[in-house]
């Protein structure tokens, strides 16, 4: 999938999309365009922020995402929250954008990626893998 072919599809869920940065993150050969190995993290990616982004406006608000994590750390609290903001919200918008949210994404080690897989999951009404292989 080419770059163009790429931002006419992704426009219209998110018309601000910078596609220059999710190329950066997921053409990662750097030939231009995105295979199917990488559309798919590309995807993935994608389909998680839909699900955190619960009104639906191309943004994952402070409390959709707040949500979210409460539900990996019941624990995890408003200091945590504008701990984690300050270091991913880079256009301090006090949301995050599909770029920023990747962004975070691509930087999570092993363990939090599962942990991000099992909430997808678990906001999808899906039981996680991870949790049925621990039973």
């Amino acid at each position: 999938v080419s770059k163009e072919e790429l931002t006419e599809a992704l426009s219209h869920s998110f018309p601000d999309i910078n596609m220059t940065e999710l190329m950066t993150v997921f053409d990662t050969d750097a030939d231009g365009k995105v295979s199917y190995t990488e559309f798919s993290q590309l995807s993935k990616v994608i389909s998680t922020f839909e699900l955190f982004d619960t009104d639906g406006n191309g943004l994952i608000s402070r409390s959709e995402l707040k949500a979210v994590l409460q539900r990996l750390d019941p624990r995890f609290d408003d200091k945590q929250l504008e701990e984690l903001m300050s270091g991913i919200d880079f256009d301090s918008s006090g949301n995050l954008n599909v770029v920023e949210f990747v962004m975070y994404v691509a930087d999570y080690s092993d363990e939090l990626g599962i942990k991000l897989e099992q909430t997808a999951a678990i906001l999808a009404g899906e039981t996680p893998a991870a949790v049925i292989e621990l039973s």
